[in-house]
C-alpha cells in the first residue's frame, strides 16, 4: 500500500484572499439577494418592483435614515417590518414573493413594465402593437393569445367544462363561471351613481345606464332600426337573414330566440311553472298567469 505524503502547514493553508472569496459566496448562496438587474442595466428591487439607476439608491430603499430603538435599520418596503440584520431582511422579503428570487427581468421599452420572463414579455408586446397572429379555423375570428382562441373554440365544439357547485350549471370559460358564482353569493357590489341601483357585473352596469341616457349605439345597416344592446341588435337581424338557430329536439320547430324556445319546450312537456297566489291555477306562459289574474281575481277584488 503506497503511502501518502503528508503536505506542509504553508502548502495546506489557503490565503486570506481565498478563504474571504470563499465565505462571501457561501453567505451570498444562504441568503440570496434583494435586487435583480433588467435588460437595460437598472435595479429592481425583489420584494416591490421598484426600479432604480443603481444598487447604492435601492440600498437607501431599504434602508434611510430610520433606526429603531432595537438598533434595527433595515425595513421592508413592503409591510415595513424592521430587521437588525440584512440576511434576515431577505429571507423575510421571500414571504412578499412566494420565496422566488427573480434571477433577470425583461423590460418592456413601450411602458416600463417588467416581466419574469421573456414569452411573458412578447405577449404582453401585442397589447401595444394590436396583433392577433391566431386565426379560428372554423370562422373569421383572430386573437392574440392561445388561451383566448381555445375559449372561443368551445364555442364551436359545445365543450362547457367549467361547472358550478351549486346548482350544476356548466360554462364554456371560466371567466363566466366566476361570474355566475355572484348570483349565489349576491355580491352585487357595483352602483349606479344615478339611481342607486346595484349590479354584481360592470357589463351589468354600463347596460342599464342606458336606460338613463336613452342611447342607442346599436343600429342595424338594413333598417336603420337601433339598439341599446348589441344582443338586442344580432337577435333582430336574423329577421333579415331568415335564420332560425335554436331547434326544438322534440320536432321540427326552430327559433330566432333561446327564450322562444324554452316556452316551446313546455308545450311537449306539459309543464305549467307560472302558478298563481290566488287559487291553485298554473300556466304555461307567464304572460298567461298575468291575463288570469287581470281577468279573474281582479274583478272579485272590486
Amino acid at each position: 500500500m503506497k503511502r501518502q505524503r503528508c503536505k506542509s502547514p504553508l502548502a495546506a493553508r489557503r490565503s486570506h484572499k481565498e478563504v474571504s472569496r470563499a465565505n462571501k459566496t457561501r453567505q451570498r448562496q444562504k441568503t440570496g439577494k434583494l435586487n435583480t438587474r433588467t435588460t437595460d442595466g437598472e435595479v429592481v428591487c425583489n420584494a416591490c418592483g421598484r426600479q432604480f439607476s443603481a444598487r447604492k439608491d435601492l440600498l437607501v430603499h431599504f434602508t434611510g435614515d430610520i433606526t429603531d430603538e432595537q438598533g434595527s435599520n433595515y425595513r421592508c418596503c413592503v409591510c415595513g417590518e424592521m430587521f437588525k440584520y440584512y440576511h434576515r431582511l431577505i429571507s423575510h422579503t421571500k414571504s412578499h414573493t412566494n420565496g422566488i428570487v427573480r434571477k433577470k427581468v425583461f423590460k418592456c421599452m413601450t411602458c416600463q413594465q417588467v416581466f419574469q420572463h421573456n414569452h411573458l414579455l412578447h405577449r404582453h408586446y401585442l397589447s401595444h402593437t394590436k396583433e392577433k397572429p391566431l386565426k379560428c379555423l372554423e370562422c373569421d375570428a383572430a386573437f392574440a393569445y392561445k388561451s383566448s382562441l381555445e375559449d372561443h373554440m368551445r364555442r364551436h365544439t359545445g365543450e362547457r367544462p367549467f361547472i358550478c357547485e351549486d346548482c350544476g350549471a356548466t360554462f364554456p370559460i371560466k371567466s363566466s363561471l366566476t361570474r355566475h358564482k355572484k348570483i349565489h353569493t349576491g355580491d352585487r357590489n357595483v352602483c349606479c351613481s344615478i339611481c342607486g341601483a346595484t349590479f354584481a357585473r360592470r357589463y351589468n352596469l354600463r347596460l342599464h345606464l342606458v336606460t338613463h341616457t336613452g342611447e342607442k349605439p346599436h343600429m342595424c345597416h338594413v333598417c336603420g332600426a337601433s339598439f341599446t344592446q348589441s344582443n338586442s341588435l344580432r337577435m333582430h337581424f336574423l329577421i333579415h337573414t331568415g335564420q332560425r338557430p335554436f331547434n326544438c329536439p322534440k320536432c321540427s320547430s326552430a327559433f330566432t330566440k333561446k327564450s322562444h324556445l324554452t316556452r316551446h319546450l313546455l308545450v311537449h312537456s306539459g309543464e305549467k311553472p307560472f302558478k298563481c297566489n290566488y287559487c291553485s291555477h298554473g300556466f304555461k306562459q307567464k304572460v298567461h298567469l298575468r291575463s288570469h289574474i287581470e281577468n279573474v281575481h281582479a274583478k272579485v277584488a272590486d
